[in-house]
């Protein structure tokens, strides 16, 4: 009878996390606050990875990339201190590399130079039972840092950062359903959103506008 029970209860969480949803989002630093769009002149611009899921103990993996559109001139660091994948959502090798090509990054895999969409960013954590005290149940997770650092003489312009739908691996998010959990369960009816950056490029500062103007007053002595 017990373990009749048993099976009855994981059969019904196993169906409650089949029919849950889950998320996968771009996020930029506003000065504040992680955000879908912020404002920039230049320089280094915080970004970020967030997976939401509505049903589950905690992430069990995902894997897919990040790419950045409207790019000229920007960089993308993934070795400063605190960058690439973060703690607790690590588990398992894997190492990313930027793959660029005229106005557009891609940051993935580093042997996928195909862009093959069962291949990417591996974000993984061990299952609870066996990661103990280490395991992160935060939802949403805060799963992988980058920065973009922003060419602020080429503007105005928009970079757009996504996490494409069609490259998440099997168009499904893995959660665990508790804290004993040994093995995952994948959500399906995933969405994605990404992130806006503004590049404005200053306008010129008063200084600069009054040594242009002693310039113009040299030339007509």
């Amino acid at each position: 009878m017990q373990r009749t029970l048993i099976a009855l209860l994981a059969a019904a969480s196993i169906t409650s996390l089949a029919s849950a949803q889950g998320s996968l989002s771009v996020r930029v630093w506003d000065g504040s606050a992680w955000a879908s769009s912020t404002n920039s002149s230049g320089g280094l611009v915080h970004c970020a990875v967030f997976i939401n899921f509505s049903t589950g103990y905690g992430l069990a993996g995902a894997v897919y990339n990040i790419q950045g559109f409207g790019i000229n001139g920007d960089t993308v660091d993934l070795a400063a201190p605190g960058l690439g994948r973060q703690p607790g959502f690590d588990f398992g090798a894997n190492s990313q590399a930027v793959f660029a090509d005229p106005g557009h990054f891609r940051i993935d895999n580093a042997n996928d130079t195909h862009d093959f969409n069962d291949v990417g960013i591996s974000t993984a954590q061990e299952a609870p039972e066996f990661a103990g005290a280490g395991f992160n149940s935060s939802n949403p997770a805060l799963v992988y840092k980058f920065d973009l650092n922003v060419n602020g003489n080429v503007g105005p312009r928009a970079i757009n950062l996504a996490a494409p739908l069609d490259q998440l691996k099997h168009g499904s998010i893995a959660v665990y359903a508790d804290a004993h959990s040994t093995l995952s369960s994948s959500l399906t009816g995933i969405t994605t959103s990404g992130a806006t950056i503004s590049v404005q490029v200053p306008a010129p500062t008063g200084l600069a506008l009054l040594g242009l103007s002693g310039l113009i007053t040299r030339r007509r002595r």
